[in-house]
C-alpha cells in the first residue's frame, strides 16, 4: 500500500477512506515490527512508540467529534435520510453516542499511552556483561 499523507490536500470523501485504512494498517506493521528481534531491542523504543501513539489517540479524539458533528450537522440539515426502516433522527443519535463512548476511550488511552511514556524515561538496556545500566544513546 502506498499512501501519500497530504495536510494541505486536495480532500474527498476517497482520500480520507484511504487515509484511515491506511492508519490501521500502519498499526498492524508496527505490531509486526515490535514482534521482530530487531524492530524493539531499546526501551527508548517503547518510550518513542507510547509517546506517538499516544499524540495519535488524542488526535482521534479530535476526529471522532468532527465525525460526530458532521453528521449532526448533516441531519439538522436535513441532507440526510434512513436508507432502512429505521428513522434519521435515531441512526444519528445512535452513531453520536458510539463515537461519543470511542472518544472518551481514545482520551483514556491518550492518557495511559503518556503515563507509560513517563514511566519509561528512566529505563535503559542493562550492559550483559555486567548487567550495569548503559547510558542512553
Amino acid at each position: 500500500m502506498t499512501l501519500e499523507l497530504r495536510i494541505d490536500g486536495p480532500y474527498s470523501d476517497e482520500y480520507t477512506v484511504e487515509v484511515v485504512w491506511g492508519i490501521a494498517e500502519a498499526v498492524r506493521v508496527v505490531n509486526h515490527a515490535a514482534m521482530s528481534p530487531s524492530g524493539l531491542t531499546r526501551p527508548q523504543t517503547v518510550n518513542a512508540a507510547a509517546t506517538a501513539l499516544g499524540l495519535a489517540a488524542m488526535r482521534l479524539e479530535a476526529t471522532l467529534k468532527r465525525l460526530t458533528t458532521f453528521l449532526i450537522d448533516q441531519q439538522e440539515a436535513g441532507r440526510l435520510a434512513a436508507a432502512g426502516a429505521g428513522s434519521t433522527a435515531g441512526a444519528v443519535a445512535n452513531t453520536a453516542a458510539s463515537l461519543d463512548q470511542a472518544r472518551s476511550v481514545a482520551g483514556q488511552l491518550k492518557l495511559a499511552l503518556y503515563g507509560a511514556a513517563s514511566a519509561t524515561n528512566d529505563l535503559v538496556v542493562a550492559s550483559p556483561a555486567t548487567g550495569a545500566e548503559v547510558k542512553r544513546s
